[in-house]
């Protein structure tokens, strides 16, 4: 066993070893560690530098205690020029802080604080920065000091001003067009309040009718347009129509008519002239696409008939008080569409008790609560409502509708007019219009020259041709009111000034019927000659008759003998 005696040389060397090889390892150890921490500071000064916006840390002194080399291109200075200064001498190149230095108020507050808008050190017209404060201790038990954040936000003040530029431009801007909507708001009132003054104010009072109306335009103007006209105290007219489109337009269209309307009726006018005057005059006064639709009926109290003409309108509706449903269809193109538009003209019998309705379109083209999905009511649908509400009191039919309508959604103007016979008027239809019966929808025209009956034959004979009528059909029919309009003219009327001349017609699959009726004296069918036999050759009247009966299947006389009526059957050869 070895053993070293406690002063021996020895002892002391291996000592020494030992401590040195401590020492050795305490020096790689720090140095390792030393160079970890530099090289960190160097990632981390790297960091610093890198990073865009100029970035400053600076004392309670405002002395800069470090800068990046974004801080050093803001000012224009190196680091050495920079550190250890005074922040405001070197942005500013003041003596003293500058006026919106928030140093103090972080270091007292110790809380972040913002100077919003700043002048550029270098640029200061053109440019603008801000300055964000941080509180910053470097480590525990040293002095405070500020991390300074500067940006340049010269392109947000630019926008910002742009901006408000526009926000006040905008302003202005609403500020004309609530003027204008104002101003337009007042005309529109003044427009409204023109066009309501044109339409009656009430249903009038007329012997052996009860009237009621109900008009709802769905803004301030409206393309609807409907009248009264008093011709006697037995004739009352009743016109509605419905101008295409909404709005102001429209309104313009339906105020043009309404002029036209009251320029036409001064005097009593039948049905389809008054409807060929109004095309003539839209036509002559609106240079658009707009046009009118509509209806115009003379209810003829003395006999209780109802003679109308329709252009592309909505049907009347007739219900008898036996509970008959009747559409009163009349064929006739828009209103200021055509300058050759065509409108028939027909007459139908009522009794008392009947209800006839007159509407737009605006009042059944609805939605039920907007739901496209529902489908559009329609004319049918609207007219099976009306008989169901029918045979309610008269003050209550509006009411009632309004009702049942009421989860419908409206998208146009509407109008609805109701009237009800309240009178027995005697009419007898055999001698005033021989060949027809009080249920049957007559076409009818009354005129005192043959031209003024021209464009009613062309329309029957225009219902022919889609009834599938062929020519010979309707030549034969075109013969013979030719030839019994002549006859009531010429010889019935004696061509005396005032006297006028009835054609009355209906068409249907199988026949076309007719009569023709003057306000002369009368004749005897049975007592004209027979123009084929040789004694009567040479004797006057009985020709035009004779060649009528080889064209009709039936031909009979009224018991006045003032009026003719003939039966043409589909097909049938002379």
């Amino acid at each position: 066993m070895l053993t070293i005696a406690p002063n021996s040389p020895s002892l002391w060397f291996a000592l020494l070893e030992l401590l040195l090889v401590a020492l050795g390892v305490f020096l790689v150890y720090r140095l390792l560690l030393a160079g970890k921490i530099y090289r960190s500071k160097r990632h981390l000064e790297s960091a610093f530098d890198s990073i865009e916006d100029p970035l400053a840390i600076v004392n309670r002194g405002f002395v800069l205690l470090r800068v990046n080399r974004a801080y050093c291109q803001l000012v224009e200075k190196s680091f050495p020029e920079v550190l250890g200064r005074h922040c405001y001498a070197i942005l500013r190149g003041r003596d003293t802080p500058c006026e919106d230095c928030k140093l103090k108020e972080v270091l007292h507050t110790e809380r972040k604080k913002y100077t919003p808008r700043s002048g550029h050190p270098r640029a200061p017209h053109r440019r603008t920065i801000s300055f964000t404060f941080y509180p910053f201790q470097t480590k525990r038990g040293s002095e405070s000091s500020v991390v300074e954040h500067i940006r340049d936000i010269t392109e947000l003040e630019y926008l910002k001003e742009n901006l408000e530029k526009r926000n006040r431009d905008l302003s202005d801007t609403t500020i004309v067009l609530q003027r204008a909507q104002a101003e337009m708001k007042d005309e529109l009132a003044l427009a409204r309040q023109v066009q309501r003054s044109t339409l009656p104010q009430g249903a009038p009072i007329v012997d052996g009718l009860k009237i009621d109306v109900t008009y709802h335009p769905i803004e301030a103007v409206g393309g609807d347009v409907y009248d009264f006209i008093p011709f006697s105290d037995s004739k009352t007219a009743i016109f509605v129509g419905d101008a295409s489109g909404h709005g102001l337009p429209s309104a313009f269209v339906s105020t043009i008519s309404k002029m036209s309307l009251y320029n036409n009726t001064r005097a009593e006018i039948a049905p389809a002239k008054l409807l060929d005057r109004m095309n003539h005059d839209l036509l002559g006064n609106i240079r658009t696409t707009h046009y009118l639709t509509s209806v115009c009926a003379v209810f003829d109290t003395s006999e209780n008939s109802i003679t109308y003409a329709r252009a592309g309108h909505p049907m009347p509706i007739v219900i008898r008080n036996t509970g008959e449903v009747f559409h009163l269809g009349a064929i006739g193109t828009f209103i200021g569409i055509l300058e050759s538009a065509a409108y028939e003209q027909r007459k139908f019998l009522l009794r008392k008790g009947d209800r006839c309705y007159f509407c737009t379109d605006g009042i059944y083209e609805v939605m039920e609560n907007g739901d496209s999905a529902s489908g559009v009511l329609g004319f049918k649908a609207f007219s099976d409502i009306v008989a169901s509400v029918n045979q309610l009191p008269f003050q209550d039919i509006i009411p009632a509708l309004r009702d049942r309508l009421a989860r419908y959604t409206y998208e146009d103007d509407y109008t609805l007019i109701v009237v009800e016979i309240t009178e027995d008027r005697p009419f007898d239809i055999a001698e005033s219009l021989p060949g027809f019966r009080p249920n049957d929808d007559l076409s009818f025209i009354s005129f005192s020259a043959y031209s003024e009956m021209s464009n009613q034959l062309e329309a029957l004979l225009a219902a022919m041709a889609k009834l599938a009528y062929d020519e010979r059909d309707r030549k034969a029919v075109r013969l013979c009111i030719n030839e019994l309009v002549v006859n009531a003219l010429e010889h019935g009327n004696g061509n005396a000034d005032g006297r006028r001349v009835t054609l009355a017609y209906t068409a249907d699959h199988d026949a076309v019927r007719f009569c023709v009726v003057d306000e002369g004296n009368g004749f005897d069918m049975g007592s004209l000659p027979d123009p084929t036999m040789a004694d009567n050759l040479n004797k006057e009247g009985g020709r035009g008759l004779y060649l009528v009966r080889q064209f009709a299947d039936e031909v009979g006389q009224n018991a006045r003998g003032n009026g003719v009526f003939v039966v043409k059957n589909k097909g049938r050869a002379a």
